[in-house]
């Protein structure tokens, strides 16, 4: 398990960094443009995030990724209707992105129609590695 993960909130991504072992780590080339995808909408960082750990396997491969996701926010601020779109490079990091954006909460600033304050908001979560 990997104590020195923190995340970050970076535009519209959520940044897992972990601590690598030691050994050359394989980062990411490319990213989705996240203000392309949800059509310059942003309603601001999580008012409570959980805690996440960097996947096992990943620290040991030393492998960097991330997780693109679909979800609705409700109008008490849960997340709902989580939807894959797309990983890269390895589907070990699916799990802990869906557990961890379930769990998430955001503040309620906005008006909520039909029960949902945001729907089809794409979600970035990173897996990266601290230099």
């Amino acid at each position: 398990m990997v104590r020195c993960c923190k995340i970050y909130f970076l535009f519209f991504a959520l940044v897992l960094i972990g601590c690598s072992p030691g050994k050359d780590i394989i980062r990411i080339e490319r990213i989705p443009n996240m203000t392309e995808l949800n059509h310059g909408r942003s309603f601001g960082s999580p008012e409570y995030s959980p805690v996440m750990t960097y996947p096992e396997v990943m620290i040991e491969q030393n492998l960097e990724g991330w997780v693109l996701l679909l979800a609705d926010i409700d109008g008490s601020g849960s997340v709902i209707n989580v939807r894959l779109v797309k990983y890269y490079p390895l589907e070990d990091y699916v799990d802990h992105a869906v557990s961890y954006l379930y769990a998430t909460r955001y503040s309620v600033k906005g008006n909520v129609q039909d029960g949902l304050l945001v729907k089809d908001y794409y979600f970035l979560i990173l897996f990266l590695f601290e230099e």
